[in-house]
């Protein structure tokens, strides 16, 4: 009955990574954010170039502040809210951009405005104008636009550490929106040691600070922010009302564009170092931002800045500092390199441009890598004599009206078979409903929106355990296990499994994985505990009016290809009569580049439905589902999947619940156990739940026959008969003293 994993399976997915690709560095190697600046606080020293400058911010920064403002930017939180999410117009890549209202107070805008007055007062040389065609380095400009930074890195950690929390507050707020902790998780477990690399918001350091105005540019032209950048948080500091055009448009992996224009004090946080963005023409008025880069690495130093500010640079440094045994507090007598990611230094590249304003022909743009080269600046290829582009200047209200995010479902494009809600909040539901006849499957099939965190505690949990380089050696390593064979594997964790195959030979190599004891499947439901999957239970049990829920079993799934038959016999429902009583959850862990599809509907109509991060598909005990077709073994790849099956079990239904005969364990037909279970983890009255849970009722287990003290070694060897008629020598289950102890372990390392 529970080749229900079969279609659970299809649903979550994972590439398989290459390990002779993979390398990292410890946070330990690296440092905390505030490495290279701490000592500037605890020492109250800020000394360039042999000029003690600390004091002289100092009073700066408290001259150009009110008294109201100095005494309050301390104490004053802002009052965020979530605005416009921008997704990935696939439907399957991350969410690109979070708009968060109220990122900054106004106090806080206007103490970074006063650091920003000082620095370019008495540290000059820290404010300039940038034209983009020198960024790249190119002969000539082609009308690429630019800005005028002034650097504020690290000086607004050390001066206005009160603004640094809020904006970090700001960057929690987007990263919890947006879900990127699953970037982070797929960073970690892949060892990513090049380009991006996705950091927690606590371990992101700045890898630049700038406040921005454009009055000697009118735009800036399509670009990203560098492999180095993971995050980048812009801050509206003027009004969409104080100048006319400058539109924000970032360009999703799809090379859709999406526009938006940021009310004052809102920010936009995105994936800088990937999506390219640009700011279009700015007709008339003052447009004000401040934009932090963030990496995963400490801040930078003081003495550098966003041209020099590469991850070979940063680590070549904290290298050199470790070799001297800096540590935080202490100054590292190391100098920075100044060279840019193209070789020369800053001064280098000045000289190189000193007297060169001029403007060239888009042609000149063939120098740039492929990488650089946006296809916008490459098609616009005419010019007046006032070096402008050869185009009828508009304003605002008479450009195309951009996108602004309000459409209620994913385009059929990203979803062409089903109606998918674009936002769900954790835990809230949505019919799966065909596209084009407007009718919902039949009995039990939704769309749930899964907890953030909920991933990112699956993917934690299966780095550590060793269960995908298990995984790679059962489908590309080892003979296949036969039909109905059993095999029990123990993981790093100590943790024991039990694997087997679908018994469909010809069209997959799927493998169900699932706990072989009580032990293994406590410590997935801690999983389900950290990764807040109370607010599922909740959402199902209301959904359904139902009176108590318990979790039935939770079972990983892994293929590399499947190829249905002409009959789609992989079509099935779970167990016929549990209509009302039995859910399958199923959560996507990862997915494939290729994408994955699970087939689900009715004996009327049934479509692929593309499976998606943070979406989970809830199928009833009697909702038809089956694996859809798939194939990642060119690339060694797989996909994964976690079935987590829930029960209202009473007396009426204890034997149909019990009746699976697929996994190891539970022992098949063993109504103590069930019974044990019975309203665990949820019930309708609210006196039970998974975060407070205090374990199953007592259970006695005995041996049924005399030898299984004598063979224990029969446990493993034997996993379909010996193991199953030797529980208690087998420790299929655990001793009621153990078990509670382990319970009140696991509540206590999860509050």
């Amino acid at each position: 009955m529970r080749a229900s994993k079969c279609t659970l399976i299809s649903s979550l997915y994972v590439l398989f990574i290459f390990p002779e690709l993979c390398s990292s560095r410890s946070t330990e190697t690296n440092g905390p954010r505030d490495r290279f600046w701490k000592h500037h606080i605890e020492q109250k020293s800020l000394k360039i170039e042999g000029i003690e400058y600390y004091d002289t911010l100092e009073r700066c920064l408290q001259d150009g502040l009110s008294v109201p403002d100095f005494e309050a930017k301390g104490e004053l939180k802002a009052k965020r809210s979530i605005g416009r999410r921008i997704i990935d117009s696939d439907g399957i890549g991350p969410v690109v951009l979070v708009e968060i209202k109220n990122g900054l107070t106004p106090v806080h805008v206007r103490s970074v405005q006063a650091l920003a007055s000082c620095i370019r007062k008495h540290l000059p040389h820290l404010s300039e104008k940038r034209p983009m065609y020198q960024e790249f380095q190119l002969d000539k400009d082609p009308g690429l636009g630019g800005n005028n930074p002034t650097h504020l890195a690290p000086f607004i950690s050390i001066f206005l550490p009160e603004v640094v929390a809020e904006m970090y507050r700001t960057l929690e707020m987007a990263f919890e929106s947006a879900g990127w902790g699953a970037l982070v998780a797929r960073d970690e477990l892949m060892a990513v040691d090049w380009g991006i690399s996705h950091p927690r918001p606590v371990d992101a350091g700045m890898r630049a600070s700038e406040h921005l105005t454009y009055s000697e540019f009118p735009l800036l032209a399509m670009h990203h922010d560098g492999a180095s950048t993971a995050y980048t948080m812009n801050f509206a500091f003027s009004g969409k009302e104080d100048y006319t055009g400058g539109v924000f448009t970032i360009t999703d992996a799809q090379e859709e564009e999406h526009s938006i224009k940021p009310d004052r004090y809102s920010s936009l946080v995105f994936l800088g170092g990937e999506y390219k963005h640009s700011v279009s023409r700015i007709y008339s008025g003052h447009r004000e931002m401040y934009s932090t880069e963030l990496w995963n690495n400490p801040d930078i130093p003081i003495g550098s800045n966003l041209w020099s500010a590469s991850s070979e640079n940063m680590q070549t440094f904290i290298d050199m500092c470790n070799e001297k045994g800096q540590t935080v507090g202490d100054l590292c007598n190391v100098t920075f390199s100044e060279k840019t990611d193209r070789g020369l230094t800053l001064e280098e590249i000045k000289s190189k441009y000193d007297g060169n304003d001029k403007i060239d022909t888009p042609n000149q743009l063939n120098q740039l890598d492929e990488w650089d080269q946006p296809d916008e600046w490459i098609q616009r290829d005419n010019w007046n004599e006032q070096n402008e582009w050869n185009e009828q200047v508009e304003s605002d209200e008479t450009q195309a009206p951009y996108n602004d995010g309000s459409d209620t479902f994913l385009t059929e494009d990203q979803e062409p078979h089903f109606l998918v809600p674009l936002d769900l909040a954790p835990g809230e539901m949505a019919p799966l409903t065909f596209r084009h006849i407007r009718r919902s499957i039949s009995g039990e099939a939704y769309t749930i929106a899964l907890p953030v965190q909920l991933l990112e505690e699956f993917q934690a949990y299966i780095r550590n355990d060793g269960m995908m380089e298990l995984a790679q050696k059962l489908l590309y390593k080892e003979k296949r296990l036969g039909e109905g064979e059993h095999k029990i594997h123990t993981l790093n964790d100590g943790m024991k499994w039990g694997a087997m195959n679908t018994g469909w030979e010809s069209n997959t190599d799927m493998i169900w994985l699932d706990p072989a004891d009580e032990e293994c499947f406590e410590s997935l439901l801690s999983v389900l505990r950290r990764g807040g999957f109370d607010v599922i239970l909740e959402s199902v049990g209301r959904k359904f009016n139902l009176n108590s829920l318990m979790i039935q079993g939770i079972g990983a799934i892994f293929l590399s290809h499947f190829d249905h038959d002409e009959e789609y016999s992989q079509m099935h429902v779970d167990i016929p009569g549990s209509q009302g009583t039995f859910y399958n959850v199923v959560v996507p862990i990862y997915i494939p580049q290729e994408g994955a599809k699970l087939y689900v509907g009715d004996k009327q109509d049934w479509e692929a439905l593309q499976m998606r991060q943070n979406l989970g598909t809830l199928v009833g005990g009697e909702t038809l589902h089956g694996s859809a077709e798939c194939d990642y073994r060119e690339t060694g790849g797989f996909r994964l999947s976690f079935a987590i099956y829930l029960a209202d079990v009473s007396e009426e239904n204890l034997k149909l619940i019990a009746s699976d005969s697929t996994s190891l364990w539970p022992t098949q037909g063993d109504v103590t156990w069930f019974r044990a279970q019975k309203g665990r983890l949820w019930n309708s009255d609210g006196k039970n739940s998974l975060r407070e849970d205090i374990g199953r009722k007592t259970l006695t287990t005995r041996d049924e026959i005399d030898e299984c003290p004598k063979r224990k070694e029969l446990c493993e060897e034997d996993p379909t008969e010996f193991r199953l008629k030797c529980p208690l020598t087998c420790k299929l289950y655990l001793e009621d003293e153990i078990y509670y102890q382990l319970i009140s372990k696991s509540l206590k390392s999860n509050l």
